[in-house]
């Protein structure tokens, strides 16, 4: 089922018949003698084969575990990480010291994929949140998890490239942005259930990785208010090339921030 090892294996076995069976591990321990009709032999076998040809286990499924919450997914989205958890830490605490009210603010999730971030901001902050994603198919995914977790009066989702859907006089007090920053000439160092099953449009950012950021901080500054917050996931080598590009475009208290495997994983900066 998967060359990590007969550990990762019988834990993924254990987690297919889990959802195969609608049982978390302790309804398996107690049913362990139950007998299994065909059909559902048939089911779970069908799960097994689909990961035994790389299908990543959260498609499989449908779903993942993000920020203490079951989100819905497809190969539409990416597969929420680790790293976007950080992201959204960073996000929270920024916000929350620089504005007390948070349930005033209006906050923009720029390429909100699942809709995980913008999910988590507002319920957590209790504020208004725009989710933008150029994918369609995202944004119905993203739409189902912010349904389902009773967000739609705080979050609305617009179908757009980055900033094109507002005016100029648009703004916001924080942008969080989770835009493409993995090199095109670097797919070869991703795990190959990535370059295989995950949406490449979500992934890939040019020769450096930094094309969509290099147009998101350019742009950001008009659209966010008088020392609005910029947040950004950025990959582990792009820290400096990120403060640079920040500077040159009259942001400041800029701060790279390092996430729990010790990486730069975080930018953060003000509108100057």
């Amino acid at each position: 089922m998967t060359k990590a090892g007969p550990e990762r294996a019988a834990f993924e076995a254990r987690y297919l018949l889990e959802e195969c069976f609608g049982l978390n591990r302790a309804g398996l321990i107690l049913h362990a003698d139950r007998q299994v009709n065909n059909h559902e032999q048939e089911a779970f076998l069908a799960l097994v084969d689909q990961r035994r040809r790389g299908l990543p286990l959260q498609y499989i499924v449908g779903k993942t575990h993000f920020w203490s919450r079951d989100f819905i997914l497809t190969p539409d989205v990416l597969i929420p990480r680790p790293e976007t958890e950080f992201l959204v830490e960073q996000a929270l605490a920024r916000i929350r010291e620089s504005w007390s009210q948070s349930e005033h603010l209006r906050l923009l999730d720029l390429g909100t994929g699942s809709g995980v971030i913008a999910d988590v901001l507002a319920d957590e902050l209790g504020c208004t949140v725009i989710g933008v994603d150029i994918s369609w198919p995202a944004l119905q995914v993203a739409w189902r998890n912010i349904h389902a977790h009773g967000l739609t009066g705080q979050v609305s989702l617009l179908c757009a490239d980055m900033f094109s859907a507002f005016s100029r006089e648009t703004t916001f007090h924080a942008i969080v942005a989770n835009l493409p920053y993995v090199e095109t000439e670097g797919r070869e160092k991703l795990d190959r259930e990535v370059v295989d099953h995950e949406p490449a449009l979500a992934l890939f950012a040019g020769p450096d990785g930094l094309a969509c950021y290099r147009r998101c901080i350019a742009e950001a500054g008009t659209h966010l208010c008088a020392g609005g917050l910029l947040v950004l996931e950025i990959g582990a080598a792009q820290g400096e090339a990120i403060a640079n590009l920040l500077a040159r475009h009259g942001f400041v208290d800029i701060a790279i921030s390092h996430d729990y495997a010790g990486l730069p994983r975080c930018a953060c900066a003000c509108k100057g």
